[in-house]
């Protein structure tokens, strides 16, 4: 099976899987694909103009991205959840590269007690 997402985005092929062998299988494990840094950054640029785009936008996100409105439309959804639990200052640290920015401030942080 092949799919091609658009005029401008790359084409899958996903005949070439080595796990066919479970193709009747019911316990399969589907392999997640996971957005790219760059799409990620259009993510969070759309996200922070808007937390609830409309589905016009969504769907252009979706054309833009290379990826169907159903993945753009779980993404904020699960965007908006953990803003509202972590709160919006935690967020730009998550979303950007969230593990080496914080591993450097809780670096600085015991920079700033070793010298105290």
């Amino acid at each position: 099976m092949t799919y091609n997402a658009g005029p401008s985005c790359r084409t899958i092929n996903y005949d070439d899987d080595e796990d066919d062998d479970n193709e009747g299988d019911d316990n399969a494990y589907i392999r997640r694909e996971r957005y790219t840094e760059d799409q990620l950054r259009i993510l969070n640029e759309a996200f922070s103009r808007d937390p609830r785009p409309s589905r016009e936008e969504k769907e252009q996100l979706a054309d833009e991205l290379c990826t169907n409105y159903r993945r753009i439309q779980i993404w904020f959804q699960n965007k908006r959840a953990s803003t509202k639990k972590n709160g919006p200052n935690m967020e730009s640290d998550i979303g950007n590269n969230g593990v080496t920015d914080g591993v450097s401030k809780l670096l600085d942080l015991q920079q700033k007690d070793r010298l105290i």
